[in-house]
């Protein structure tokens, strides 16, 4: 038994020599350049490159989820010859910037009334104008309406709108979903002007005034008839000839 507990030390103390004298060898390699092909592969792979950045692509128009539109109107009632003014807003409220189309014919603002199209911004304009925008940016367009109804085409004005109530919606064409809250106005017509008072005095006037002149002649004829009855008593008064 105890030949045999010696026999396993020695094994195990011949095996940590050699495990000892194997790093000896690597490390003695190592220093004498024998190993010196291993280390710039090492190297190489510590030192790599760094990726290339990859380009950013275009950017993209905005979505209904990129931007908020509104629009309001500066009042509630506009008698003619008055025109509405309008301020479009549109405001960046999403995470990546993008190509918004502000003019009028990008962001149209469409009037009805009812059911029925009135008039558009986009009908008679043919500018372009493009700006980028990113989150928190806001950009704010006036338009004015003349009051004259419009078509597709933009043919020839005619006759002014009636008078009545409107609404007026702001848009980006072709993105569904960007239509603004509409907002309600009422054109009302020009006040007729009032009658400026004359110095000609009316037929009513000129009647009284001939009533009051024929009064005076009235009285001049009952005057008369009491002069006449003294008259009258006074042949009562003389004696007849039989007396």
């Amino acid at each position: 038994m105890l030949f045999l507990r010696r026999t396993i030390a020695l094994v195990v103390l011949a095996a940590v020599l050699a495990a000892v004298v194997a790093g000896v060898v690597v490390l003695v390699r190592a220093f004498d350049g024998s190993g010196t092909e291993a280390l710039p592969e090492m190297a190489a792979a510590e030192k790599q490159a760094p990726p290339t950045p990859q380009p950013l692509g275009a950017p993209v128009t905005c979505g209904p989820d990129d931007v908020e539109v509104s629009i309001d109107a500066d009042a509630s009632e506009y008698v003619a010859p008055r025109r509405p003014l309008f301020t479009v807003t549109v405001r960046h409220v999403g995470r990546t910037p993008c190509l918004v189309e502000s003019s009028a014919v990008g962001r149209p603002v469409t009037i009805t009334s009812g059911d029925a199209r009135t008039w558009s911004s986009a009908d008679c304009s043919t500018e372009e104008r493009t700006i980028l925008m990113a989150r928190g940016d806001v950009d704010e367009q006036k338009v004015r309406w003349d009051r004259v109804p419009s078509a597709d085409g933009c043919p020839d004005p005619g006759d002014p709108a009636d008078p009545g109530t409107y609404q007026a919606v702001a848009a980006l064409a072709g993105v569904d979903g960007t239509a603004s809250e509409p907002v309600r106005f009422t054109l009302e017509a020009k006040p007729e002007p009032k009658p400026t008072p004359s110095s000609t005095p009316s037929s009513d006037e000129s009647d009284d005034s001939t009533d009051e002149t024929d009064k005076p002649s009235d009285e001049a004829d009952k005057s008369s008839d009491e002069t006449e009855e003294p008259s009258d008593e006074a042949e009562a008064a003389e004696p007849s000839d039989a007396d």
